[in-house]
């Protein structure tokens, strides 16, 4: 039990004396205000840099046979795969990668398309069964939502932050809102992955 003013802090410093590699959050108690948000679960990702699992009360989930995970066409979104991989090979999931479309010029549909080609061969590798398909996005946040439902996701893993070309049009972070809103457990994953998955064999 830890009784501190700053939880968000408090568990920053555990993993820090512990070497954990993934934080779980819960809602915890509703009444104090602001205890459990998307926020702390982000400053957490941002001050450790190790993924966390925001799963909230009402999310009964017992299986992860559902992974849904968007990418973009920056770097910096690919940097969650190996988590995706392995959340995905340890679960025997399906993965469902989402190409986020700013634009639909024909120069970026095809960069796009490229980067899920490759990103669907990395992930192959140790996952068995896995789609891509590309959606246009006009709000990120709702969009979002909108293929949790329709495709059943059973978990969303997400980078914490945004990506670069879709960071612009949006006020605060989507990662705190999709850890808000979302109906399914998010998993967010910090920038600089490498050295947390490389000792993690599937």
């Amino acid at each position: 039990v830890i009784y501190e003013a700053s939880w968000s802090r408090a568990v920053s410093d555990l993993v820090k004396k512990t070497e954990g590699s993934l934080v779980v959050l819960g809602d915890g108690d509703k009444s104090r205000d602001g205890y459990f948000n998307g926020f702390h679960s982000h400053r957490i990702v941002d001050s450790l840099h190790i993924p966390v699992l925001v799963v909230k009360e009402t999310q009964q989930v017992t299986d992860y046979k559902m992974i849904i995970t968007p990418l973009d066409r920056t770097r910096q979104t690919r940097e969650k795969l190996s988590v995706v991989t392995i959340v995905g090979h340890a679960f025997e999931a399906k993965v469902l990668i989402v190409g986020l479309l700013q634009n639909s010029k024909t120069e970026s549909t095809a960069h796009l398309s490229s980067i899920m080609h490759q990103a669907s061969k990395y992930i192959r590798v140790k996952v068995r069964q896995h789609e891509t398909k590309i959606i246009p996005i006009k709000s990120l946040v709702s969009d979002l939502l909108n293929v949790l439902s329709e495709d059943k996701a059973d978990l969303l893993i997400i980078m914490s932050t945004p990506e670069k070309s879709l960071a612009h049009p949006f006020s605060g972070s989507y990662a705190q809102q999709l850890a808000d809103k979302a109906s399914t457990p998010v998993l967010l994953c910090p920038i600089r992955l490498s050295g947390i998955v490389s000792s993690v064999s599937v």
